[in-house]
């Protein structure tokens, strides 16, 4: 198993997570499944941040007795109340509470983190405690990604970048694409530097995102290879170009 760290910390834990669930929820069975976070509110700096579907993943297993928690390669923070990485969890006997054992190198500490599950089924909202105490809202995903989806964002993408020209006056530049399973992105785009660079980006990690969910989903594996990405990249007959 890995360790956990949190947002703002590098101490590994033992963790109970409490929840509440309203009356027409049949206990923490509906924890099992994929989940997205949402938004991640609150805090000493007051953040309001929101999140695509499949910017970072809960994976609920109650076979496995498994909590995997993920991050799309474009996430560089890790707005997770308990971390990325693969965690044990159990669930208690009265349906309404869980509590989440991880790999524990500190001495037994543990943290209590409350959270409450929507009318629905669909909502699950954890509640940071403290000062900075943040909030962190996620929604379960139930809709199955294709991969006939993912080629059309990818096509869309290319016929984006392929709408523009380069020059001496506008080089070229590449960015990150995909999300492999094991993590790291799939390969790098080249690009014109007369993009729309925030929209481009935009694209891009929104199609990085539905990868990641679909590959959670599906249970994808792929090796831990990371992509390097290109040496160099210039214009050749107007055309953004991977030199070496």
């Amino acid at each position: 198993m890995k360790k956990l760290f949190f947002y703002l910390s590098f101490s590994v834990f033992f963790i109970s997570i409490s929840c509440n669930t309203e009356a027409s929820v049949v206990g923490a069975s509906s924890l099992e499944g994929v989940w997205s976070l949402k938004t991640a509110s609150g805090g000493i700096a007051g953040i309001h941040d929101k999140y695509n579907s499949g910017h970072i993943l809960f994976d609920f297993n109650k076979t496995n007795k498994t909590l995997t928690v993920k991050k799309a390669t474009s996430i560089n923070d890790t707005y997770s109340p308990i971390g990325i990485g693969t965690f044990d969890f159990s669930i208690q006997e009265n349906g309404t509470n869980f509590i989440l054992v991880t790999d524990d190198h500190s001495g037994g500490n543990s943290i209590t983190i409350n959270c409450s599950l929507g009318s629905d089924g669909t909502t699950l909202t954890i509640l940071g405690k403290g000062a900075d105490a943040i909030s962190y809202e996620l929604i379960k995903e139930s809709a199955k990604v294709t991969v006939a989806e993912l080629e059309a964002k990818r096509q869309e993408i290319i016929t984006y970048i392929n709408s523009f020209t380069c020059s001496e006056s506008f080089g070229c530049s590449f960015i990150g694409f995909g999300s492999k399973a094991c993590g790291g992105p799939n390969e790098y785009l080249v690009f014109s530097n007369n993009v729309d660079l925030p929209h481009l980006k935009g694209m891009v990690t929104a199609y990085n995102d539905l990868e990641n969910l679909y590959n959670v989903q599906n249970n994808v594996v792929s090796d831990c290879m990371y992509v390097m990405p290109p040496n160099k990249v210039g214009c050749v007959n107007e055309v953004c170009t991977i030199i070496n």
